[in-house]
């Protein structure tokens, strides 16, 4: 028994390495005769389209989503936060992790800490 996984063990290791080691599919013919031009770069004050979503977030995750609520959630928070915005968010910085706004454009905080006033 011992022996046959060793067998197919090397075996799927050597299909993974003729498949690796492969030569790239070659480019789909276009019909087209190539004359060697490129694609104009955009220039400032034109728009480019992009393509319309059909409304929908797909993602793959490694368990089951129990609720999208931010307030009673831990394991899944990585979900929401790619899908709320929220006042503040962490960003790298020289020292660290250091916040910067994001929804809200200024606050201020009352003298006894108690009230905070966001202006969004």
């Amino acid at each position: 028994m011992r022996n046959m996984k060793t067998a197919v063990s090397a075996a799927v290791m050597a299909a993974l390495l003729l498949t690796a080691c492969g030569k790239a599919p070659a480019p789909a013919e276009s019909g087209a005769p190539d004359t060697g031009s490129t694609a104009a770069a955009p220039t400032a004050g034109t728009e480019t389209s992009v393509p319309a979503g059909d409304g929908l977030l797909r993602t793959a995750v490694l368990y089951d989503i129990t609720t999208m609520d931010v307030a009673k959630t831990t394991d899944n928070y990585l979900i929401p936060m790619n899908v709320f915005d929220r006042l503040f968010e962490t960003r790298p910085g020289e020292n660290g992790a250091e916040v910067v706004k994001s929804l809200c454009e200024d606050y201020q905080v009352s003298e006894d800490g108690l009230t905070y006033d966001f202006t969004l």
